[in-house]
């Protein structure tokens, strides 16, 4: 366990943060210092809701390039293939 030792801007009292090494969760023993660390959870949880939303509009993106360059190459296929099969008729 690693102790970290600030000073609050809101109060005196020093601020003591334990870190569970094992866990990676902090403890707070005050009831404002439990606030601190659960605005500080939830500004994580923001920031991370926004870079998922953000891969999931670059996977929609590249998922509608894809259908796109899967039709030209399906539009181009039907015209060679219509040729082909024209000039296979005409012999």
């Amino acid at each position: 366990m690693t102790a970290l030792s600030n000073v609050s801007e809101n109060q005196d009292e020093p601020l003591h943060l334990e870190t569970d090494s094992n866990r990676g969760v902090a403890t707070a023993s005050t009831r404002s210092q439990q606030d601190m660390v659960r605005d500080l959870e939830e500004k994580a949880r923001k920031i991370l809701a926004k870079e998922s939303e953000e891969e999931r509009a670059a996977r929609k993106k590249r998922k509608e390039s894809m259908v796109e360059g899967g039709n030209r190459f399906y539009k181009w296929f039907c015209r060679r293939f219509r040729k082909v099969k024209q000039q296979w008729e005409k012999q």
